[in-house]
């Protein structure tokens, strides 16, 4: 069976299509190579046709074979790769990237680079590999802690009548995209104060992670061999960590740019501003305030009860009451922080002056089109899930009774 990413659950197998105006290294197949949709004279295995805009040049291999490389069209039908013309290769920087978590041999010793979770337990952190689909060992580079050649799973080691199926040394690790552990470290860190990787690890022992985990139907439906990769599902390989555009983007949102320029009292029509009767307009405000009761709260008050409510709440308050027509900008500020943790850039502005409405509104409706964004919030929700398992795991004393019971396999 081939293996995901354990906190993701998106294949490490990613195809990409160059588009016509793509340099060749921006095109592979879910081997890594060159992607080539047939050998010249037989007949192609898909059903991308002139209207399509997908064209075939011709390749010559090591071997001066003939082969057709397949180009993507913006209407490409090919499920075996994502299209160029529907993602960046920039988009997709690391996609294929695979790091593992491994249990330490008796003979471990410490490296200058460990981080402080890999010292205080009894687990560590690989090499990166190159994803390939369906093979037994992986080469990793470099060879953390001597260790070159990985062999891992999604699934807990096997056993045979009780006994381990194989020495400690050859236990299969547990694979994940780097960037994809960034946000595990992260909140892991914000819930559980530390980076729990020893209960990551017996996570994998208590659930059966095919059956279990937290997936989203649109990487459900990618679960494939090979990964499915679906017409607009791109988003589930691009990069959550390094995305283009959205550092430029937030930071007009936090001068109050681009269309964000305050929030406005909230109006039963949708006529143009500007076009409004003044006059009938106070004179409706004014009797929708004497039939509305939140207009005798005091400022204060007023202040006390948004500090007590979500931003659904908020929005349906403001369509019954024109008290609320104003919000002040610092009270987007925590809506930032509450609504949107996987945000982690805006905590750089906490502590500046800035337009905190512009932010929330640029990341609430003008930041769907960045697809690594749009993966992170996925991510986010996923990792979230996990934790919290572990967290109620431990709890339940469930981590410990593994701990023993893989001490007892395969540490005597």
């Amino acid at each position: 069976m081939e293996e995901v990413c354990q906190l993701c659950g998106v294949s490490f197998a990613i195809g990409r299509l160059r588009s016509f105006h793509e340099p060749l290294k921006d095109s592979w197949d879910h081997l890594g190579s060159i992607f080539v949709e047939k050998i010249r004279n037989r007949p192609p295995s898909n059903k991308c046709g002139p209207d399509t805009g997908c064209s075939f040049p011709e390749r010559v291999d090591y071997a001066r074979v003939v082969l057709l490389e397949h180009v993507a069209g913006p209407g490409c039908i090919l499920t075996t790769a994502y299209n160029g013309n529907r993602i960046t290769a920039q988009e997709m920087k690391g996609c294929r990237y695979v790091q593992c978590l491994a249990k330490k041999d008796k003979g471990w010793q410490a490296e200058a680079d460990d981080q402080d979770f890999e010292l205080e337990s009894g687990y560590f952190l690989t090499g990166l590999v190159g994803g390939h689909w369906y093979q037994l060992l992986w080469q990793a580079t470099p060879a953390r802690h001597g260790v070159s050649e990985i062999q891992m799973s999604n699934l807990p080691p096997e056993t045979i009548g009780g006994l381990p199926a194989y020495p400690r040394a050859l236990l299969p690790a547990i694979p994940f995209h780097p960037t994809c552990f960034e946000i595990f470290k992260k909140i892991s860190r914000e819930r559980l104060g530390k980076v729990d990787i020893e209960g990551f690890w017996f996570l994998r022992e208590i659930e059966d992670f095919f059956d279990e985990c937290p997936r989203d139907q649109a990487t459900r439906n990618g679960n494939g061999h090979p990964w499915y990769h679906q017409p607009g599902h791109e988003y589930l390989a691009a990069n959550p960590i390094e995305i283009p555009g959205l550092a430029t983007l937030l930071h007009i949102g936090a001068n109050g740019l681009g269309g964000a320029d305050g929030v406005r009292p909230a109006t039963s029509d949708h006529r143009p501003r500007g076009v409004i009767d003044l006059h009938s307009e106070n004179q409706r405000l004014s009797e929708a305030a004497a039939r509305d009761p939140f207009h005798e709260l005091s400022n204060e008050v007023a202040g006390f009860v948004l500090d007590n409510l979500g931003s659904k709440d908020i929005a349906n308050l403001r369509l019954v009451s024109t008290k609320f027509g104003q919000l002040p900008d610092i009270l987007f500020q925590r809506l930032v922080l509450e609504d949107m943790p996987w945000l982690w850039e805006t905590r750089e502005f906490f502590h500046t002056p800035m337009c905190w409405f512009g932010v929330y509104w640029k990341a609430k409706f003008e930041l769907g089109h960045l697809k690594g964004l749009v993966n992170r919030k996925r991510i986010w929700k996923m990792v979230e899930e996990s934790v919290r398992r572990i967290e109620k795991y431990r709890d339940e004393g469930k981590i410990d009774e593994e701990k023993e019971k893989e001490k007892h396999l395969w540490d005597d």
